[in-house]
């Protein structure tokens, strides 16, 4: 079927893109708004398996695309909780495939990450892209 209307249709009513400077940020690592967002996935993030209701394998939140779109949809959804408390809340969607597919290599990168010194994991969460 041809769904050029109905997509086009729904991009023009339903998508939203953000570029706002204080979460952009420059590019390749956090802003301090996407670190937060990273950061509140870290501490309260779950992936569930919808038809199974079981707990999967936790996303990469990285500072240079996931975190960035992360924030504003969690800003997004917390005003309109907060606009309609006794409402159920809004269902969003954040399609980001590559925190299902990386880090890559033959090694964990996160787990190899989180085991090197706290000079090297706070260059890593806060340091500069080179």
């Amino acid at each position: 079927p041809d769904l050029e209307s109905q997509c086009r249709k729904f991009l023009r009513t339903s998508l939203e893109v953000r570029a706002d400077a204080d979460v952009v940020g420059l590019y390749g690592g956090h802003s301090e708004k996407s670190r937060e967002a990273a950061k509140y996935y870290d501490d309260e993030g779950v992936v569930t398996d919808f038809k199974t209701g079981q707990k999967e394998k936790e996303l990469w939140v990285c500072g240079h695309f996931v975190a960035k779109a992360l924030q504003p949809l969690v800003q997004d959804l917390e005003a309109a909780v907060e606009a309609s408390p006794s409402s159920e809340p809004p269902k969003y969607l954040l399609w980001q495939t590559k925190s299902a597919v990386q880090p890559k290599g033959p090694l964990n990168e996160f787990e190899t990450m989180m085991q090197q010194n706290d000079t090297v994991k706070k260059w890593a969460d806060e340091g500069k892209a080179e």
